[in-house]
């Protein structure tokens, strides 16, 4: 990226990245994170379910027993509202706001709150900086690497604790392309809200230069990665 090209897109201009689960909506005043519309599935099923049952009611009321009726009725009572909820935050709704005009990041509530009401409010200056982490550090129990990369960005408060942003899964041979969508992001989160980015040591699927491992001993190597793991678990534990 050159110094002279925005972080955050032009006035009025919108830009989209996909993540696991949602997408981040960039504009130049606000970023949001918001669900896939693939999650549509499910409200548009019990929406469907919904007005089956209501149909079924108006044009077999003469003829079925009352027991039948009372279950339709349920079911066109319960999962009638429940898809409109979820039709309405996944459409409008968000998990996470970030607004230039009001200095903050709100962390709002799903499904029943249709992502508008706030579940966690974190202020710019509260933000101590974004963190950009990579499962492809984090090796089987066998020893091999990850078939799945995880480069996940998250926000630390000033009093330490962590919070999760969005995260971007590719398979290993893409993990570069996952890196590029979470550091996009990132970059922009950067220059909304003023905080610095601290990006891993090791990026995905990076290993040591072979100069440093020649310079050392076999006992006296020890990877970016494994002295960053322990401090890492200790921000999950604070957290």
């Amino acid at each position: 990226m050159s110094a002279s090209e925005p972080v955050v897109p032009a006035r009025g201009a919108t830009e989209r990245i996909a993540f696991a689960g949602g997408v981040a909506v960039l504009r130049s005043g606000s970023i949001a994170i918001r669900p896939s519309r693939t999650r549509l599935l499910g409200p548009a099923i019990e929406g469907a379910l919904a007005i089956g049952a209501t149909v079924a009611i108006a044009t077999l009321l003469p003829v079925l027993p009352l027991w039948a009726l009372l279950v339709l009725l349920l079911v066109a009572m319960l999962l009638g509202p429940i898809a409109v909820l979820g039709v309405v935050y996944n459409v409008a709704g968000s998990s996470v706001l970030v607004e230039r005009a009001k200095n903050s990041v709100r962390y709002q509530q799903g499904f029943l709150g249709l992502g508008i009401g706030t579940a966690e409010l974190v202020p710019f200056w509260r933000i101590a900086r974004f963190e950009l982490v990579s499962s492809d550090e984090e090796l089987l129990t066998s020893g091999e690497r990850q078939e799945l990369v995880e480069w996940e960005v998250r926000l630390v408060k000033d009093n330490g604790r962590v919070l999760p942003v969005a995260a971007a899964v590719a398979p290993a041979p893409f993990a570069d392309e996952a890196h590029d969508r979470a550091s996009r992001l990132a970059d922009a989160l950067a220059e909304m809200t003023g905080a610095a980015v601290e990006a891993p040591v090791i990026s995905a699927g990076e290993a040591p230069t072979e100069g440093a491992a020649a310079n050392a001993s076999d006992g006296d190597v020890v990877s970016d990665s494994e002295e960053r793991r322990p401090r890492r678990r200790r921000r999950r534990r604070r957290a």
